[in-house]
């Protein structure tokens, strides 16, 4: 018999996919998370308490070293309960199921390269309600918001940005443009 906090049995789908909704559990940590099947995968200090989307353009890509009092506020910056996940660039046109990112302990070593915004709202949280904080950081500097809207929610919306999208488009793949139908 396997000791565990939480155990589930699941079965995957045809596609081999398989969700589990755990429990609500306190906010506390270090745990270690093990999933079974044809090979075995553990996860370990996984931590549980809040955890807050960033998400934005430039002024939520600005990184805490780029911030008031920078190498003050990177030099105490020793919050392992507080960690930042920097979701990796990628473009697609259809809603993903996965994403790149790597958790980091918030340190003097880590914190400069975070997101300050997100930084700064994570450890108010953490000091306030002293749990776990977790920042997935999606802020992409220079995007445009349509690029973050899906097909559906354009159509039929996206008059006059309609064309200067498109040849914005065009010209990064080196093509020529035309104008679109409404």
């Amino acid at each position: 018999m396997v000791d565990c906090v939480q155990c589930w049995e699941v079965v995957a789908g045809s596609d081999g996919r398989w969700m589990v909704r755990l429990d609500s559990l306190q906010a506390s940590g270090s745990f270690k998370m093990v999933v079974s099947g044809r090979n075995t995968v553990t996860f370990d200090d996984v931590l549980v308490g809040e955890v807050w989307i960033a998400a934005g353009q430039s002024n939520m890509r600005m990184r805490v070293a780029e911030s008031a009092n920078a190498e003050e506020e990177i030099a105490t910056a020793k919050y392992p309960r507080l960690r930042v996940c920097k979701v990796t660039f990628r473009t697609a046109e259809e809603p993903q199921d996965d994403l790149v990112c790597k958790w980091e302990e918030t340190s003097p070593e880590t914190a400069g390269v975070f997101t300050a915004a997100g930084y700064f709202f994570a450890r108010a949280i953490h000091q306030e309600l002293d749990v776990p904080v977790g920042i997935v950081n999606t802020s992409w500097g220079g995007s445009v918001a349509e690029a973050w809207m899906s097909i559906s929610a354009l159509r039929g919306r996206w008059t006059s940005s309609r064309g200067r999208w498109a040849r914005r488009l065009a010209a990064r793949r080196g093509a020529t443009s035309r104008r679109l139908p409404p």
